[in-house]
């Protein structure tokens, strides 16, 4: 089988009926779990009669995270050499990034070890001119997607702030209500607060 990366180039090749398979999941997407995923990758893989050889996972990863911060792709990087695989497989290829350089730099080195990227929804399967277009489009989408995360985040987080609610840890002079989401002032700590500004003023 002959191989060719995200530039059209030709790469060795790994066995087209043996994949690896990587597995990401973030806080950014409640959705699409570690369960879920294999359970997406393996009908594709009995559908289209391949076995998946490994797999590999990173939880908790964000998805513009580099290469060397991500242990399982490095290792599922290296199980293609090692088994001689010539698919990558992922559920979709936002598993693999929001970032579409990111995106390309993992594709590039996937097939620096024999191998193509193919996505469980059927997004990376196809060829020529058609399958650039709907890559990129999906990649796109996949940061554009991520960006509106981000700001709908943003300004939940900031609403709650503006209602007195907890937003991450508890700062110091405040306490968790009883309620378990608002923020009350907390007493000791408040005097402790009151007193250092005393004497910073005293020392300047």
């Amino acid at each position: 089988m002959e191989n060719r990366d995200c530039r059209g180039r030709r790469t060795k090749s790994g066995a087209a009926e043996l994949a690896v398979a990587y597995i990401r999941a973030s806080k950014d997407t409640q959705k699409l779990t570690p369960a879920v995923q294999r359970g997406d990758i393996e009908r594709w893989a009995a559908l289209n009669g391949v076995q998946i050889v490994s797999w590999h996972e990173d939880v908790d990863v964000c998805s513009v995270t580099p290469i060397k911060d991500r242990p399982g792709l490095n290792k599922a990087l290296v199980s293609l050499v090692e088994h001689r695989a010539g698919i990558f497989i992922v559920a979709k290829r936002d598993r693999i990034a929001r970032r579409p350089a990111l995106t390309e730099t993992i594709e590039l080195a996937v097939a620096a070890q024999g191998a193509r990227v193919l996505s469980a929804d059927g997004m990376s399967s196809h060829e020529g001119v058609e399958g650039i277009m709907l890559r990129g489009m999906s990649d796109l989408y996949a940061q554009v997607e991520r960006e509106m995360i981000r700001t709908r985040t943003k300004a939940a987080l900031a609403l709650k702030s503006s209602r007195g609610e907890r937003v991450g840890s508890i700062p110091y002079g405040r306490s968790l209500a009883a309620d378990g989401i608002h923020l009350v002032p907390n007493e000791q700590e408040m005097r402790v607060i009151t007193r250092a500004r005393e004497l910073s003023a005293t020392l300047s």
